[in-house]
């Protein structure tokens, strides 16, 4: 298994045309050989899947990544999952993932890094 840091930073939207790298994510998960999430790998460690929210304008969330029925969601905080919705099935560099916040707003993420952890 692979584990790794995934950073995801906010795409362009109406309020940040140019996107915002101080609004994202950090997921800590196993990817597999294609770059989707290897869930067999990440039931053996569910603990090691964690999630980190920086938001410039808010404090940080921190979390875990779960299934959620077909999707994975981010847990954070004790707050209403945030559902990855990506419509290919790996996290590249450069590849878009959208996030469905808590009240059903869909934020574009660009996939900004992939970092193995070993």
């Amino acid at each position: 298994m692979n584990w790794t840091t995934i950073r995801l930073e906010l795409a362009g939207t109406q309020a940040f045309p140019a996107g915002s790298v101080s609004r994202g994510y950090l997921i800590r998960a196993p990817l597999n050989d294609s770059g989707a999430i290897d869930e067999a790998s990440l039931a053996k460690t569910p603990q090691k899947a964690i999630v980190r929210r920086f938001w410039s304008t808010e404090p940080d969330e921190r979390g875990r990544l779960v299934r959620v029925g077909k999707h994975w969601a981010l847990r954070c905080d004790g707050k209403a999952d945030r559902l990855l919705a990506n419509r290919s099935a790996s996290f590249a560099p450069g590849e878009e993932i959208t996030v469905v916040e808590c009240k059903g707003a869909r934020l574009p993420f660009r996939v900004a890094s992939v970092r193995s952890n070993g």
